[in-house]
């Protein structure tokens, strides 16, 4: 009994150990503490680290070991410079770091998602009344308001009052470059909603495909010329639809022999397009592009024939002849090939009223 007793001692504090069993037996000499009687607190060797006390403030300045080891698949003892800890209080460590990298992110990304919000809320400040996009070249009215320049010029051609207010405003517009170089600022800082910047840059793609335009149009090239017609005559690329620019520049571009040039020309000479009409001198360069094989100038003279327009004469037989060439012209597309052939069927039932 004593020598499992001094078992117990060995495991356990021999005060424990002696007081349990006092009043079963009388005490005896402890051979593992050296005592008789009641013996003090067993005392721990200088190298013996004390066990884990259980403040969490400690698990900051625990360093796992390598040399972990397991017992009984339960607990881990990691001999490190700050103590031996538990399995389970290493498990806690680390779900409240866990938590605490968790609610960091998520403060951060309410804080992200609070300040995107504002910014967003700024740039709708600064859409056009009119197109209700941000603008890339934006103006100032009499009225006070931001708009895109070719929206609101093209707005003042047909009224004399605010789109904003519906007072009546003068047609002055004044450059905005601080709000210009605020929302460019606020579109590639990423805080802008998606649609709204991506309209954007999609206009800011444009704006600079027509810098690049007009400077070949500028230098001479006929075919960039005969293109930036067409964006005047489209109002593409941002600029404000003007038949009169764009007939100005199939002008410059027919000058430089461009054969799409001449065409759109001719036409626009024919039906008094962005300027006054001029028959003779458009269908000069009507039938100049069609012997040249541009198809809108020979259904234009199929047309002409057909209905005697242009100061032409009917000619149904002339009419034909070149409703003809369209079809059978290697470049002729479906939707075309179709319009003439409703003209050569309607042109057939003439022939036989005439008949």
């Amino acid at each position: 009994f004593f020598s499992f007793l001094n078992l117990f001692c060995l495991i356990y504090d021999c005060d424990s150990t002696h007081r349990i069993v006092a009043n079963v037996v009388p005490l005896q000499p402890c051979t593992a503490c050296d005592m008789s009687g009641r013996g003090k607190k067993r005392t721990r060797s200088s190298d013996e680290e004390a066990p884990f006390d259980g403040d969490d403030t400690e698990f900051l300045n625990i360093k796992d070991e390598p040399d972990d080891k397991v017992v009984d698949d339960k607990v881990v003892v990691a001999e490190g410079e700050s103590g031996r800890i538990t399995l389970r209080a290493k498990t806690k460590l680390a779900e409240n770091k866990a938590k605490l990298a968790e609610s960091k992110a998520k403060r951060a990304e309410n804080k992200v998602r609070r300040v995107s919000g504002v910014m967003d809320s700024i740039a709708d400040c600064w859409l056009c009344p009119i197109t209700l996009e941000l603008p890339i070249d934006p103006v100032t009215a009499e009225d006070g308001k931001i708009y895109e320049r070719s929206a609101i010029e093209q707005w003042l051609r047909d009224h004399n009052t605010s789109p904003s207010t519906n007072s009546p405003i003068g047609p002055r517009l004044f450059p905005a470059p601080q709000a210009k170089a605020t929302i460019e600022a606020l579109v590639r800082s990423g805080a802008v909603a998606d649609d709204k910047a991506t309209a954007w840059k999609a206009k800011l793609a444009d704006q600079e495909e027509l810098r690049k335009l007009r400077e070949a149009a500028d230098g001479g090239e006929g075919q960039a010329m005969n293109e930036l017609g067409i964006c005047y005559a489209q109002g593409e690329l941002g600029l404000t639809q003007d038949y009169m620019q764009a007939r100005s520049w199939y002008e410059a571009a027919a000058a430089k022999n461009n054969l799409a040039a001449i065409v759109n020309y001719g036409w626009y000479l024919l039906n008094g397009q962005g300027g006054s009409i001029n028959i003779g001198l458009g269908m000069y360069f009507t039938t100049l592009g069609a012997v040249k094989g541009k198809l809108t100038a020979m259904e234009t003279l199929g047309r002409g024939f057909q209905f005697a327009y242009y100061g032409l004469p009917m000619d149904l037989a002339k009419a034909k002849y070149w409703y003809e060439k369209v079809i059978n012209h290697p470049d002729c597309k479906n939707y075309r090939k179709t319009r003439v052939t409703e003209n050569l069927e309607y042109l057939a039932l003439q022939a036989d009223d005439e008949a």
